[in-house]
């Protein structure tokens, strides 16, 4: 099975690049991203119940931290034994930049084992897109997203994990290097 993450920090144009490739590529397995999810499910929670705090990265990160771990051992586990080629959106891996970020380097520790067993073959990195804006869902400043980016691309380095950089170019060029990446002609 190969096992394809794609990656990056805010502002890199991760999320258009996944949007074009299950356009283009519906065949093949996909897998989400475990925080985004969860940070819907407690900003859903907090609507439903006004009084309820949520698990969220900046109000809990050491609980968050865990919830995004549980969360990405649950995905991996739903992948058909059938299935020859996944793209992550995200992975363990980047649970560790997050942690670091966070100060919580003890969560290092917990997903250390897990990142060796998921057997991941390659990390795609997404590198900036376009001019830096921020926004009210990108709400970070660009000092904190080159920061976040860094972060990300340390922990894929220290994971032993190939890296293959996704430049600044159009979405579609994007799409034709992952699907090089994928039918093992990159």
């Amino acid at each position: 099975m190969k096992k394809i993450i794609i990656t990056g920090g805010p502002h890199t144009g991760k999320t258009t690049l996944l949007d074009a490739l299950r356009q283009s590529n519906p065949e093949l397995h996909y897998v989400p991203e475990p925080a985004a999810e969860i940070i819907q499910e407690q900003h859903q929670k907090v609507k439903d119940d006004p009084k309820h705090k949520g698990i969220f990265p900046w109000n809990n990160y050491p609980g968050f931290g865990k919830l995004v771990i549980a969360r990405s051992l649950q995905h991996s586990a739903a992948i058909p034994k059938d299935a020859e080629k996944v793209i992550f959106d995200r992975s363990l891996i980047d649970n560790n930049a997050y942690a670091r970020i966070h100060h919580c380097e003890f969560l290092l520790e917990k997903g250390f084992p897990h990142i060796q067993a998921a057997r991941y073959s390659v990390a795609l990195v997404c590198d900036f897109v376009g001019t830096y804006t921020q926004t009210e869902i990108r709400a970070e400043p660009r000092e904190v997203a080159e920061e976040i980016q860094a972060q990300i691309l340390r922990a894929y380095e220290e994971s032993g994990l190939p890296i293959i950089h996704i430049p600044s170019v159009s979405v579609e060029e994007r799409v034709e290097l992952v699907q090089q990446v994928v039918a093992g002609t990159y």
